[in-house]
C-alpha cells in the first residue's frame, strides 16, 4: 500500500485538524481532490486503503480527521454548552472551520480548479454528511474572496450512506419507539452502547426492499447485528487505529438536540432542494442497501422528497441518486475497489 503523507493544519481559533493525504497523482494537472469526512467513532483512518488506490484513478484523497478526534482539537467546554442549548452559532461554527480547512488546502497545495478539469469534492460518510452539510450552515456571512474560492473549486458533494440524523428528519413514531438503535436502547448503559454500536452499524442487514417503505416497519431487518459483521475480522491493533469512540459523546449531543436538528434539517434543504447557494455544484447520494435502517430510511425519504420538489418545477441542483447493490455501511473497507467504482461513476456524471 503507498504512503500516505501526515499534516495538521492551525485554523482560526488555534483549531487543529489532523489529515493524511494520498498526494498529487504524477504528471497529472487535472486530478480532482476528494476530502473525506468520516462518520462516528470510525476515523479517517479506515479510508487508507480507498486512498491507495486514488492515484490511478486521477483523485487526490484527504482523509480528515474530524475536531474530537485524533490529532485533531477536541471541542471546548463552552462549545459542548452550545451543542446542548442548540445554539445556530455552534453549528455555523462547525461549517466554518471545513470551509476553512478547504481554503487552507487549496491555497497551499494549489490544486487545479474545477474549470480545468479537477477541482474540489467533499464526500461526507455516514455522521460526517452532517457536518459536509454544515458547509451551507453560514455561506452568507463569507468573505468575497472565500465565496469566490469556493465557487472556482468546490464542485461536488457525495453523501455516503448517511443517517437520518444528518438531515434533521424526524422518522414516523413507530420507527423511533421500535426500531433499534443503541443510542435508545434503556436496557444498556452507555460504555454497552457504544460496544453494540460498533457491530450494529457494520452488520450486514437483508431488508426487504419490495415491503420497506417511509411510513411503516414492514420489511426492515432490525436485529442487533447480523453474522456478516465488517468489524469481526479486524485485528485488536485495526480496531484502535480505525474506531476512537471516546468521539461520540459530543455527537450525541448534537444529534440529539431538538434546536440543532432543525439546524441541520436547513441545511440538507439549502443543499438538496434549492440551488441558491453555490448553484453549479452538484450532489451524488450513494445508499448501502444493506446497512442499519437508520440509513436507509433516509434514503426513500430524500428522494421522495427530492421527486417531490422536481413535480413542482422547484428549481433545484442535481443530485444523482445510487444504490450500490448488495452491500452495508463500511464498503470503502471491505470492498475499495468496488468503492472507488462507485466514486467513478459519481464523478463521471458531473
Amino acid at each position: 500500500m503507498p504512503s500516505l503523507t501526515e499534516g495538521t493544519y492551525t485554523l482560526f481559533d488555534n483549531i487543529k485538524i489532523f489529515f493524511t493525504d494520498s498526494g498529487a497523482p504524477p504528471s497529472s494537472d487535472d486530478y480532482t481532490t476528494v476530502i473525506v469526512l468520516h462518520g462516528s467513532a470510525f476515523v479517517g483512518a479506515g479510508f487508507e486503503a480507498l486512498q491507495s488506490l486514488a492515484p490511478t484513478n486521477n483523485i487526490r484523497m484527504v482523509a480528515m480527521n474530524r475536531r474530537g478526534y485524533r490529532g485533531s482539537t477536541p471541542y471546548t467546554d463552552a462549545e459542548i454548552e452550545g451543542f446542548k442549548k442548540g445554539t445556530k452559532g455552534s453549528l455555523n461554527r462547525v461549517g466554518l472551520v471545513i470551509i476553512s480547512f478547504l481554503k487552507t488546502f487549496i491555497e497551499r497545495e494549489k490544486i487545479p480548479r474545477a474549470a480545468s478539469g479537477g477541482g474540489v469534492v467533499v464526500m461526507g460518510w455516514s455522521t460526517g454528511v452532517t457536518f459536509t452539510l454544515s458547509l451551507f450552515s453560514d455561506l452568507d456571512s463569507l468573505d468575497s474572496e472565500t465565496r469566490s474560492l469556493l465557487e472556482e473549486y468546490l464542485k461536488h458533494l457525495i453523501l455516503y450512506d448517511p443517517p437520518y440524523t444528518s438531515f434533521g428528519y424526524q422518522p414516523p413514531p413507530v420507527f423511533m419507539s421500535q426500531a433499534y438503535q443503541p443510542w435508545t436502547d434503556t436496557q444498556a448503559n452507555l460504555e454497552e452502547r457504544f460496544n453494540t454500536f460498533f457491530y450494529w452499524i457494520s452488520s450486514s442487514f437483508n431488508h426487504d426492499y419490495k415491503a420497506i417503505s417511509t411510513t411503516s416497519l414492514d420489511g426492515y431487518d432490525l436485529r442487533k447485528r447480523t453474522d456478516e459483521c465488517v468489524v469481526d475480522s479486524w485485528s485488536p491493533e485495526e480496531v484502535t487505529k480505525y474506531y476512537e469512540p471516546n468521539g461520540l459523546y459530543s455527537e450525541l449531543i448534537i444529534r440529539s438536540n431538538p434546536a440543532t436538528a432543525l439546524q441541520v434539517r436547513e441545511n440538507a434543504d439549502k443543499a438538496l432542494f434549492s440551488r441558491k447557494l453555490l448553484p453549479k455544484l452538484r450532489i451524488t447520494y450513494l445508499n448501502a442497501p444493506r446497512s442499519p435502517w437508520l440509513t436507509v430510511w433516509p434514503y426513500l425519504e430524500t428522494k421522495r422528497l427530492y421527486e417531490e420538489c422536481l413535480a413542482s418545477n422547484v428549481d433545484v441542483r442535481p443530485v444523482e441518486f445510487i444504490v450500490m447493490d448488495g452491500v452495508n455501511h463500511c464498503v470503502h473497507q471491505d470492498q475499495p475497489e468496488l468503492f472507488m467504482s462507485f466514486i467513478m461513476k459519481s464523478l463521471s456524471a458531473a
